[in-house]
């Protein structure tokens, strides 16, 4: 669940936990796993541990790294993908 900066209702990321620790091990090869999912006004959803200066970019949608876009699994994408795995 992510505080939305863009509305009072949270946003949610439902992800399959194997994907997200193979994302993250080839993001952060350092050992350490932590999270930093930010959305956007535009509906798409990046992990942004490492950006400084490049917020902007994200925002805007410029920025096109396969490894941070979380956006399929933002909101009801997410909740899609998990109730499809449970019905069938």
């Amino acid at each position: 669940m992510l505080h939305s900066f863009k509305s009072n209702e949270p946003d949610f990321v439902v992800i399959p936990k194997i994907e997200l620790h193979q994302r993250l091990t080839e993001l952060h090869s350092n050992g350490t796993l932590h999270i930093y999912l930010c959305s956007t006004e535009s509906d798409s959803c990046w992990e942004t541990r490492g950006l400084r200066d490049d917020m902007l970019e994200l925002e805007e949608g410029v920025r096109k790294n396969p490894l941070r876009d979380f956006t399929q699994y933002l909101n009801a994408k997410g909740w899609a993908a998990l109730s499809e795995k449970l019905t069938a």
